[in-house]
Order: C-alpha cells, then structure tokens, then sequence
C-alpha cells in the first residue's frame, strides 16, 4: 500500500467529515494564531523510547492486511552513514530499537514492510507499506517572552490592522515561515492549501501578514537533548475559526485565541 495514497484519501475523508461540521456550526468566529507545522509523521522522543513494532511507528498500520512477513526494512543516519536493519516480522528487533534511539538529530527515517497480503485473490501479489518520518526536538522554537508575547505581537502587528469586515465566513489566510537554526525567522509565503482553496485571497491581509512576520525579532532556535539546534516551520493564520482549510495545513490542532 502506498502511504501517500492512504494519506490523500484520509485528508479528502477529513475535508468532507468538517464540511459536515461547519453546516452544524455556522458561526463565523475570527481567529489570528501562530502554530507549529508537523511533517506529515513526526514522533517525540517519548514515542519512540517505547516503540516495540511498526504500529508503534505509525498510527495507521494494520497488522490485519498481513498473511506472511517478507521483510520490515528500517533504514536511519548515524554520524551521516547509513544503516540499514530488517526483521522478519513487524516487532522491532534489537538492533532496530537501538539504532531508532540513536539515529542523527534531524535526520529522516526510512521504514518498509513487505508482506504478503490477507486475502483471497487468487494472484495474491507481494505489497510494500512504506513511510518515513523524522524524530521532533525536546525543545520547541519559541519566541522571544514566550506564547504570552507572541499573542500581543500578533495583536498589534496583525489583528489592530485589519478590520473584521474584511474577513470572510468559513475562509482563512494562512502564511508559512520558518525559524532556522539560528532562531531567524525566515520563508515567509502562502501556504499551498490556503492558496489552492481559496485562490481568491485578498493580497492586502496577506502582506500584512507577510510583514508581520518579516518584522519578528529572533526566536530561541528549537534544540535536541544534546544541544544541536533545528529548522522549524510554523504558520500564521487568520480567520475564520471553522474554516475546513486548518486540516489541510499539517498544524497539529485549531488555533486558539
């Protein structure tokens, strides 16, 4: 099964799924937030300290599709050099548990399950299950006086300056940035789902966003255990509330005020 289809049916099923929940609710609530893009899988350290199988890794594998394991092939970055480990089943063996606990900061691991599907086609042909996904930071990039500052910066420079009557029901502007290594912020642009959705965006709300943005001061870089400081993206959005764009935008919940 490819994860990336399984992934686009489980976003069109969500789009749908919140269309149906905007109906029940159709209060139109303004909302202005700054929240933390995730890649499409990320784990916490605390996940992965106590993963034992390949269901542990990933929330949508099912044990139930297999017959008969072929291989399950875990594939990490020590030092910059590449190790590849396999089982013969979906538990974790030993070398695979220590090589998830030790693998580079920052760095993307590689999983693959082949396995012979629980069917009765009489062709029943071998299936891949395949996904990556990287290890998030102890430390989250914060910025400057906390959640409280950045509130009442986005206050100021974003919510002061456009009247509410701008905004549209069930419609939201969403800007991508990140905040690299060295806690600058940086890449600020329309997100891609927001853009796609509601291409009709007014360009003069999003350049106030854009400069709001550009205007931060340093952030505290996110960091790992050992000190090392990572890239981290994030999303300025502004909006109505209930608008079904949120679930496109790979941030983990609704903002709240």
């Amino acid at each position: 099964m490819n994860i990336r289809t399984l992934q686009i049916s489980i976003l069109i099923a969500t789009y749908f799924i919140c269309s149906a929940f905007i109906q029940k609710h159709p209060e139109f609530e303004l909302s202005f937030a700054v929240s933390r893009v995730y890649q499409p899988l990320s784990l916490d350290y605390d996940q992965l300290e106590e993963a034992t199988t390949i269901g542990d890794l990933h929330p949508h594998y099912n044990p139930a599709w297999v017959k008969k394991f072929i291989s399950v092939d875990i594939i990490t970055t020590h030092a910059g050099e590449i190790r590849s480990t396999i089982a013969l089943d979906d538990r974790l063996n030993t070398e695979q548990i220590n090589n998830l606990k030790t693998v580079d900061n920052g760095s993307e691991v590689a999983v693959n399950v082949k396995y012979i599907p629980d069917n009765s086609l009489i062709h029943n042909d071998p299936q891949e299950f395949t996904f990556n996904f990287v290890v998030n930071p102890h430390q989250e990039a914060f910025f400057p006086g906390g959640e409280r500052s950045l509130a009442n910066y986005i206050k100021i420079h974003v919510q002061d300056k456009i009247a509410s009557s701008h905004f549209k029901e069930h419609k939201v502007h969403a800007i991508q940035f990140s905040v690299d290594k060295s806690g600058q912020v940086s890449d600020a642009h329309i997100a891609e789902a927001a853009q796609h959705v509601y291409p009709e965006q007014s360009s003069a709300i999003n350049d106030i966003l854009i400069n709001a943005i550009c205007q931060m001061p340093r952030w505290m870089p996110a960091s790992y255990a050992d000190g090392t400081t990572a890239k981290q993206d994030f999303m300025l959005t502004a909006g109505d509330k209930y608008s079904c764009t949120y679930n496109l935008l790979n941030i983990r919940h609704l903002p709240v005020e």
